[in-house]
C-alpha cells in the first residue's frame, strides 16, 4: 500500500493545478496543511505562466496493490 498527498492550487484566471507529495507525512491536519501551503504558493507557477494564488484542496491517495503473480 502507497499513500500520497495530492494538494490542489487555485490558478490566478481560473483553473487548477496539482502538486503530488509521494512521501508525506502520516496524521496531517487541515492547519498544518494550509500553513505549509501557503509558504510555497508564492513560487508555484503553471505550465502556461499562471501563479497560484491559495491553496483550494488537499486529500490523501492510497493505492493497494493485490498481486496475482
Amino acid at each position: 500500500m502507497s499513500k500520497k498527498l495530492k494538494l490542489t492550487f487555485a490558478l490566478e484566471g481560473e483553473g487548477t493545478m496539482d502538486v503530488t507529495i509521494s512521501s508525506p507525512k502520516e496524521g496531517l491536519e487541515a492547519d498544518a496543511v494550509q500553513t505549509a501551503a501557503a509558504a510555497i504558493v508564492p513560487v508555484l507557477e503553471s505550465t502556461s505562466g499562471a501563479a497560484a494564488e491559495s491553496l483550494a484542496g488537499a486529500v490523501y491517495i492510497t493505492t493497494t496493490e493485490d498481486v496475482i503473480l
